[in-house]
């Protein structure tokens, strides 16, 4: 019995043993937590605050501003090539070395152009009347359906262009 009663003292000072090497980590680990500082930034430097993303390529509803789509152009690094057609917007950046810097449609992108791409024009006046096709004909307005059509075959669509007055006339 005094074997028994021998081995459950030495049990029991083996854990009081580990008790205090676990208090004893944890009261270090709070010392160190509590020295740790954020690095401070030199005097009269601003942090710099990278905004979030506010728009999904992967939403072929997601609402987009003229402005936004603007943005697209190629000029910025890690964005997508887009352009509307339609009110529809597509992501072309498989097509990057047509609508890319350089590339022969560039002054297609970030832009609507339905009126330029239903006429197959590269006329300046063309691609700035954007989605004006309140002149076009029938066989101009069926343009613009092959167009439409055509964009969705080949290119992802990621949103539809709030300003557009075509917006809701070319459902997927």
């Amino acid at each position: 019995m005094a074997g028994q009663q021998g081995n459950r003292e030495s049990e029991a000072g083996r854990r009081r043993g580990w008790m205090l090497v676990m208090v004893a980590s944890l009261g270090a680990l709070i010392a160190l937590a509590g020295r740790w500082k954020t690095p401070s930034l030199p005097p009269g430097q601003e942090e710099v605050q990278v905004p979030l993303p506010r728009w999904r390529y992967d939403t072929p509803e997601m609402p987009w501003a003229v402005a936004d789509l603007a943005l697209h152009d190629g000029s910025t690094p890690g964005l997508p090539l887009l352009l509307s057609l339609g009110g529809v917007v597509f992501d072309v950046t498989a097509g990057d070395r047509f609508y890319g810097p350089g590339g022969p449609y560039h002054c297609f992108l970030a832009k609507p152009v339905s009126r330029a791409l239903a006429l197959g024009s590269l006329d300046p006046d063309d691609i700035s009347k954007g989605d004006d096709v309140a002149d076009f004909s029938d066989a101009d307005h069926e343009e613009l359906r092959e167009r439409v059509r055509f964009y969705r075959n080949k290119y992802q669509t990621v949103g539809v262009l709030e300003e557009s007055p075509l917006r809701g006339h070319f459902p997927a």
